[in-house]
């Protein structure tokens, strides 16, 4: 069933882009995308899953803060910030 409404776009996320992936409430990186999958890993690295692209959604504000400063303070914890 197609989504007519208005404000409704069609989107496939990039390679590298931050995803929320609402059938596990998790938050990840976009890491592939191929006949309506898309492979997903951890924001701070981890074991990647694959879900449908319809059940993707670009990240709030909050969520993406959220995951960029776990991301920051992984690196800063391996040595590459000080």
């Amino acid at each position: 069933m197609e989504n007519h409404h208005p404000d409704h776009v069609e989107w496939t996320p990039r390679k590298g882009e931050l995803v929320v992936d609402t059938s596990r409430g998790t938050t990840g990186r976009v890491m592939d995308v191929w006949n309506g999958r898309v492979w997903l890993r951890p924001a701070i690295g981890g074991r990647e899953w694959d879900t449908r692209v319809e059940y993707l959604r670009r990240p709030d504000t909050t969520e993406a803060l959220r995951a960029r400063m776990a991301e920051l303070d992984l690196h800063r914890r391996a040595g590459g910030l000080r």
